[in-house]
Parts: structure tokens; C-alpha cells; sequence
């Protein structure tokens, strides 16, 4: 993440040179280099939820499997307050299906930075800090399944 960060600070430099206007200070560097951050620990956030789903599932099933089924996750795990959202005017099997969606599957939508970056504000501390705590949380619980599906396998 270092080194990132360090590419980062570099970058806007080069984009000044680039654009031949004069080096920008070191603080106005430094200040583009830390708006990146959060970003990073989002990613970093739902990175972890997705590997420990994949160690989950790779407990039973075999690799092409395994990578289909994650990345259908990862495209539902992305909509699901979508789904939510939409179907919460409406009562009936459609409801149903979709909270039940989002119960089984992580919300991967809160690591989603977009609108931040849209607007160009900084991601607050107190989401970053429900963001990690959902990743912990989620994952912990994905291992936890993974130790239970591995443990009665047969290994010889």
C-alpha cells in the first residue's frame, strides 16, 4: 500500500510536469495522495470478503465452479440493495427473494466509493470504520463456514 501511495504522490507531480506547469508543493501532493486512502481500505475490505467466500466454496466444489459462483457474487453481491430498493414498494415472492438475497449474500455495495469520488468529498471515518466491521464480520463468518464444510472431508 506503501508503494501505491508512493506512485500516487509521484503521479501528480508528473501530471503538473506534463501539463508544464510549475511542481505543486508537497502538501498539495501529499493531500491528493491521502484522498486515496479510503478507497484503498474499501477495495481492501471487499477484497477480504470475496477471498474468504472463495476459500468457503472451495471447500466442496472444484476451481471453474468455485470462480463462476464467485463471480456471481460479486455482480449480485453488488446489486443487492438494488434488488432491496426495487422491490420494497411491491409485497409478494419478489420481496421475499430479494431479502433473502441479501441476507445470504454480502452487501458489496457499501465498499463502493463512487459517489464519493463523483462528488469529490472524503469518504468519512465513521463509514470506513461500519465498512470494516462488516468485512470483519462477513468474513469471519465465511471462514467459520469453511471450517465447518472442511472438516468432515476426506482427504486421503
Amino acid at each position: 500500500m506503501a508503494c501505491f501511495l508512493g506512485l500516487i504522490y509521484y503521479k501528480v507531480g508528473y501530471d503538473f510536469r506534463e501539463m508544464a506547469s510549475p511542481d505543486p508543493e508537497s502538501t498539495y501532493k501529499l493531500a491528493v495522495t491521502f484522498k486515496a486512502i479510503p478507497g484503498l481500505i474499501l477495495i481492501f475490505c471487499e477484497i477480504s470478503v470475496m477471498t474468504a467466500l472463495s476459500v468457503a466454496i472451495s471447500t466442496r466444489v472444484p476451481m471453474v465452479v468455485n470462480m463462476v459462483t464467485c463471480f456471481t457474487i460479486f455482480v449480485v453481491g453488488h446489486l443487492t440493495s438494488l434488488l432491496v430498493e426495487q422491490k420494497r414498494a411491491r409485497i409478494g415472492n419478489g420481496a421475499f427473494v430479494a431479502r433473502l438475497i441479501a441476507t445470504a449474500l454480502p452487501n458489496l455495495a457499501i465498499f463502493n466509493t463512487q459517489a464519493a469520488v463523483a462528488t469529490g468529498t472524503l469518504v468519512p471515518p465513521a463509514y470506513l470504520g461500519y465498512a470494516a466491521l462488516y468485512c470483519a464480520a462477513f468474513s469471519l463468518a465465511a471462514i467459520l463456514l469453511a471450517f465447518i464444510l472442511f472438516e468432515d472431508r476426506d482427504l486421503a
